[in-house]
């Protein structure tokens, strides 16, 4: 049997097993549909949530902002930030008021003023989390006034083997952590990279492309309920949108990204 076998999927099947053995939050959900993005969206990378039946996106090379209706698998340019389009790292999109605010991976914000309107020059200003030396940054969520940062990839020796979570509030120096939860209490997994975060109420959901698996985990960093990610060949977006159904954004890398609905999760204890 292959050495990768022990390093991959073993310690999903054990991280699966433990979950189901502490009443989980969280049931599985069935998949309702799944379309493919534009060209434009090969590489997704970010979602939010806008209402009940659309999201936007946003891909990692560019600052363009899509709008995705689940209902009509219509989609369409948001905005582009400046003239010509400016191009970074970018991996992680949310939506706080009016405001669309996107993150690249060496935690450079850029919040759009009152982004949701659209148009062809919004107005936007770049502020600082003061992260890149500490991490990569792979995922953005708004929770309660704050931006919470999902780190994929730690550059400090004491945080290599922690998943990382970082919060940062407008107006702060720089981001602080708000979760620091070790690998070994994640099911064991020697690596955890995650591409994607959101958070409903006191639950982050975080997915991770490489391993192909869904954590739900509290905001104390306890393990709440894994989820292997069959079918998904690179999970770089996550949201859960208000009737609690989850959405998947696969990045297509030399074929059509995707979106992936699935029906909402059932309480444990319903």
């Amino acid at each position: 049997m292959s050495k990768w076998f022990w390093f991959i999927v073993l310690p999903q099947l054990l991280l699966t097993s433990a979950c189901e053995k502490s009443s989980p939050v969280f049931n599985d959900s069935t998949q309702l549909q799944r379309f493919k993005l534009p060209i434009e969206l090969r590489e997704t990378s970010g979602l939010a949530v806008l209402n009940t039946s659309e999201l936007l996106a946003v891909g990692d090379e560019t600052a363009t902002v899509f709008r995705i209706n689940l209902d009509t698998e219509q989609v369409q340019v948001l905005f582009s930030l400046g003239e010509p389009v400016i191009t970074a790292d970018f991996e992680g999109l949310a939506v706080a008021g009016k405001d669309v605010w996107l993150v690249t991976s060496k935690g450079m914000l850029y919040r759009v003023i009152d982004g949701l309107s659209g148009g062809q020059k919004p107005r936007f200003e770049v502020l600082r989390t003061r992260l890149k030396k500490r991490c990569e940054v792979e995922g953005l969520a708004y929770d309660n006034a704050r931006f919470l940062l999902a780190c994929k990839t730690n550059f400090q020796k004491q945080t290599r083997d922690q998943l990382m979570v970082y919060s940062w509030t407008p107006g702060d120096h720089r981001a602080e952590v708000f979760l620091a939860a070790p690998l070994a209490n994640q099911g064991g997994f020697h690596r955890f990279e995650p591409s994607g975060l959101s958070i409903q109420d006191d639950i982050l959901h975080v997915v991770a492309a490489g391993l192909k698996t869904r954590l739900a985990i509290n905001r104390s960093g306890a393990l709440v309920r894994a989820v292997s990610l069959v079918g998904h060949p690179q999970a770089e977006g996550i949201e859960i949108m208000p009737d609690g159904s989850i959405v998947i954004a696969d990045e297509g890398k030399n074929r059509s990204a995707r979106i992936s609905p699935y029906s909402p999760a059932s309480s444990a204890n319903e």
